[in-house]
């Protein structure tokens, strides 16, 4: 069994409660652990049986998502030679033997990417109201819509939620 990583985001001074974004190690971007499989498997379920409720992307988001894709696709081959294997124009993932024509996905680089790894894949890009979201592989969100979010800016996505006052 593979070691959890221990996340403590508030440990670098004193904590409060906001958005920060803080830029990951680049060899920290994807992580594999103990339930690689059964994720991998239970997004493959999911996007076949409902690939409209978790995968959509805006119009004219296909050169950045392939860069999203390019970067991941090489990530994989050099982080994780024992769970991928890249020949050519397929890409393996040998731990669920699912197999990956790259060229079938030209028109949605990023569900490929999403299929590939545990996370949850959102791709943000910047506009006048600031950043907005514009493709996303979203199989497992806490309460929430992408249909209802794609297109929003960051700030709408994370407007105040009502409280719920019992």
């Amino acid at each position: 069994m593979s070691r959890q990583p221990i996340y403590l985001p508030f440990a670098e001074g004193k904590w409060q409660m906001r958005m920060s974004l803080k830029a990951l190690a680049p060899q920290d971007w994807i992580e594999i652990d103990d339930q690689f499989v059964k994720y991998l498997l239970q997004k493959d379920t999911l996007l076949k049986s409902r690939h409209s409720e978790v995968f959509a992307s805006l119009p004219g988001t296909e050169a950045s998502q392939k860069e999203v894709l390019d970067l991941l696709l090489d990530h994989l081959h050099k982080r994780f030679p024992h769970y991928y294997r890249r020949h050519g124009q397929t890409i393996d993932a040998i731990a669920t033997n699912q197999v990956w024509h790259i060229p079938d996905f030209e028109s949605a680089p990023l569900d490929l990417a999403g299929r590939l790894v545990q996370e949850d894949l959102l791709l943000m890009e910047r506009s006048r109201q600031g950043y907005r979201l514009v493709a996303a592989s979203l199989c497992f969100p806490l309460r929430w819509r992408l249909r209802e979010k794609l297109g929003c800016p960051l700030t709408q996505i994370h407007a105040p939620v009502p409280v719920c006052k019992v």
